[in-house]
């Protein structure tokens, strides 16, 4: 009988002992067993990776996007790593990687925006070069006509603005118009020297109507008697 008892309290003792050690275990390793037996640990390392993506997206400055909304899911995607919340991970994924993916496309817009100002101001300075050599052509030509000066103008302020290619086609324009001017002049029917002097081509101006007689003296004896078939020479550049 009382090998009996000693058993039983040998039994009762080595069970007390194996519980306790057992409930000790349990308490050990409870953020292990939380973490191996709840958490998805797939699911935390695509959290983990998005969450990285996350940093480097808010830290860049991208036109038309705030980083507003990314700051917000970094912070409930380090939540969830935090406190393993599987049932939530899948509904972040989603929104983490749509909101990237929102990113992707407007860096991919912003690179190409950049890329594209970046030829147009190339192109500009391009033109801005030529417009210079155009206008130092120009300033060769004398007599321009009002309506020529006021281009000119134009011109001189579009390039002052830095509208290259306004600026060289109104000063190229301008060359090629005064560069085809005439020297020579074969009088019609009912002509004058003041008519003729009024030419756009010529003085555009009736009152150098005198420097076109003095150019032409041998030819001329009265000013006012000019005759059809005459061939009558000038500078168009004359002051």
């Amino acid at each position: 009988m009382k090998n009996r008892k000693r058993w039983l309290v040998k039994t009762y003792l080595g069970t007390a002992v194996a519980v306790a050690a057992l409930s000790g275990c349990a308490t050990n390793d409870e953020e292990f067993s939380k973490f191996s037996g709840s958490c998805d640990t797939q699911a935390m390392s695509r959290l983990q990776a998005l969450d990285a993506r996350m940093d480097q997206a808010i830290s860049r400055t991208v036109a038309r996007w705030s980083p507003s909304e990314a700051i917000g899911i970094k912070n409930e995607i380090e939540q969830a790593m935090e406190q393993c919340e599987p049932q939530t991970a899948s509904e972040l994924i989603a929104r983490a990687e749509k909101e990237l993916e929102e990113f992707d496309l407007l860096v991919i817009q912003f690179e190409r925006e950049e890329l594209a100002k970046r030829k147009a101001e190339q192109e500009n300075q391009r033109y801005l070069e030529r417009a210079q050599d155009e206008y130092e052509e120009l300033e060769t030509y004398n007599n321009l006509t009002e309506s020529q000066r006021d281009r000119k103008a134009q011109g001189i302020t579009a390039m002052n603005n830095d509208k290259g290619k306004t600026s060289f086609y109104i000063f190229k324009d301008l060359n090629e118009t005064l560069a085809n001017r005439m020297d020579k002049y074969t009088v019609q029917r009912g002509d004058t020297l003041w008519d003729i002097s009024a030419m756009t081509q010529i003085y555009s101006d009736p009152k150098d109507w005198r420097e076109l007689y003095s150019e032409n003296a041998e030819k001329i004896i009265d000013p006012d008697l000019i005759y059809p078939g005459q061939t009558l020479t000038f500078d168009p550049n004359a002051e």
